[in-house]
């Protein structure tokens, strides 16, 4: 453990002329982002009374939250491919696949939902419309973790909105 010294005064300062930026700037330019992955975790409120959840209350959130979301998937005769997983343990594991993206959810059985939502196109609006629409039809649960990451190649950090030609540290 470090021994913390009251009187310690630094001999120098450093900047970032003190460092090789380089391979961090050749990092930076190589980042191509292509899709947007969010996770969150619902969990029954402390606050709340115990409320029954079951496979095909889950299913139908999941259900309803797609035709919230991508209405234009019912009506231009694409589809939305969902599978029911229920010999997973006391829970369940839903997965639903369509062009462009997919959203995974896994529930333990008891009071925790686990969501994997994954788009090609980074977009919030989508992100956080699915959020709160199975919020809504499982209003009992509270989110309790929310995350959010940019996807794609070269060891991509950041999302396409926040590349710059040029970043801030150079």
């Amino acid at each position: 453990m470090w021994h913390w010294d009251d009187h310690f005064k630094a001999t120098r300062s450093f900047g970032k002329d003190d460092y090789d930026l380089s391979s961090s700037l050749e990092q930076w330019r190589a980042q191509k982002p292509w899709g947007h992955q969010s996770i969150f975790q619902l969990d029954i409120s402390k606050f709340r009374k115990r409320v029954d959840l079951s496979t095909p209350k889950i299913r139908k959130a999941l259900d309803t939250t797609l035709l919230k979301i991508f209405p234009s998937f019912m009506t231009n005769g694409k589809t939305v491919e969902v599978q029911e997983f229920t010999d997973v343990g006391n829970g369940c594991v839903l997965s639903a696949f369509w062009t462009g993206g997919s959203a995974i959810i896994i529930w333990d059985g008891s009071t925790h939902i686990d969501v994997n939502l994954f788009l090609e196109k980074e977009s919030d609006e989508i992100s956080n419309g699915f959020k709160n629409s199975i919020k809504a039809e499982i209003p009992s649960m509270s989110v309790v973790l929310d995350d959010e990451f940019p996807r794609g190649t070269g060891r991509v950090i950041n999302f396409m909105e926040d590349i710059r030609e040029k970043p801030h540290w150079v």
